[in-house]
C-alpha cells in the first residue's frame, strides 16, 4: 500500500517486511502445530505460513483429506495452486467457494472450474448459508487414528489483501477447536443437522446471545466499580441489538445515563 512521497528522502519510513513467527519456518507446520497453537497476525507476519501448510498437506501421503472455505481469492492464488497440485494418493479435497464475493466473482468461478477438473470437490455452502470466515481442516492418519489440524482466520485466503488488511489466523490441533471446525464443514455439506459447538461461537447459532451476555457482564462490573472493558475486532456491525448493547456498555463505562 503506497502513498505519494513528499518531502526530503530522509523523511521516508522504510516499508515493513512481514516476518516469520519464531522458528516455525524451519520445520514442517504440522509438527509445530501438534506441539502448540500458532497465532499469526497479518500483515505483520507473513502469509507464507498458510501457503506452506497447504503445500505440505497436499503432498503428504499421511494426509487423507483437506477441507477449505474460500470467500475471496485471486486469479493467481498460491493457496489454490497448492490444492491443485496435490499428489494423486487418494487424498480428498473439498473447497466451499462463496461465489458472491464483490469484484472477485470471476476469480472464484475460475478456480471452481479448475478444481473440479482435478477431481476436487468444489461447491457452494447450503442454500441460505454464507461462510464468511476462513477455515482449513486437515485430516491426517497418525498411528492408526485420524488427527485433525485446523486454521481459523478472520481474513480471506488471499495473499494480496493479506499484505494490507489486519487479520488474525490461528493454527491449531486443539481437539476442542478442530472438532468445532469439523462440525462447521458438516453443516456446510448440506446435512442440516443442528451443530453443537464447544469453543467457537458461530452465527446464526447463538452469536448474538454470546455477544450480549458478555457485554452485560462488563456492564455489571462497571456498576460494581470493578474493572470493565471489551476488545472487539470486526469488519462491519449492522445488528441493531448488538449495536444498542455496545452503546449501553459505553455509556455505563463513561458514567453517562
Amino acid at each position: 500500500m503506497d502513498f505519494p512521497r513528499i518531502g526530503p528522502p530522509d523523511s521516508d519510513t522504510p516499508p515493513h517486511l512481514p516476518s516469520f513467527t519464531g522458528t516455525e519456518r524451519k520445520e514442517e507446520h504440522v509438527e509445530v502445530i501438534r506441539q502448540k497453537d500458532v497465532m499469526i497476525n497479518f500483515p505483520y507476519q507473513t502469509y507464507e505460513h498458510i501457503i506452506d501448510l497447504l503445500r505440505e498437506a497436499s503432498i503428504d501421503p499421511a494426509v487423507r483429506s483437506i477441507k477449505m472455505t474460500f470467500y475471496r481469492t485471486t486469479r493467481d492464488s498460491s493457496a489454490m495452486n497448492a490444492l491443485n497440485q496435490r499428489r494423486p494418493n487418494g487424498k480428498f479435497v473439498t473447497v466451499f467457494m462463496e461465489i458472491q464475493a464483490r469484484f472477485d466473482e470471476e476469480a472464484n468461478i475460475y478456480w471452481t472450474q479448475r478444481l473440479q477438473k482435478k477431481a476436487s470437490r468444489s461447491s457452494r455452502p447450503s442454500r441460505g448459508l454464507r461462510c464468511m470466515p476462513s477455515f482449513i481442516l486437515i485430516r491426517r492418519r497418525e498411528g492408526g487414528i485420524n488427527k485433525l489440524y485446523a486454521n481459523v482466520s478472520t481474513g480471506n485466503y488471499n495473499e494480496t489483501t493479506a499484505r494490507v488488511f489486519s487479520d488474525f489466523s490461528l493454527l491449531t490441533a486443539d481437539k476442542r477447536i478442530t472438532d468445532d471446525v469439523y462440525n462447521i464443514f458438516e453443516l456446510l455439506e448440506s446435512k442440516f443437522i443442528m451443530p453443537t459447538f464447544n469453543t467457537l461461537k458461530v452465527s446464526p447459532f447463538g452469536l448474538r446471545e454470546f455477544f450480549v451476555e458478555h457485554l452485560d457482564n462488563e456492564i455489571r462490573n462497571a456498576e460494581a466499580g470493578k474493572e470493565a472493558w471489551a476488545i472487539i475486532k470486526l469488519n462491519s456491525l449492522v445488528d441493531k441489538s448488538c449495536a444498542a448493547k455496545l452503546y449501553e456498555a459505553s455509556r455505563q463505562a463513561s458514567g453517562l445515563t
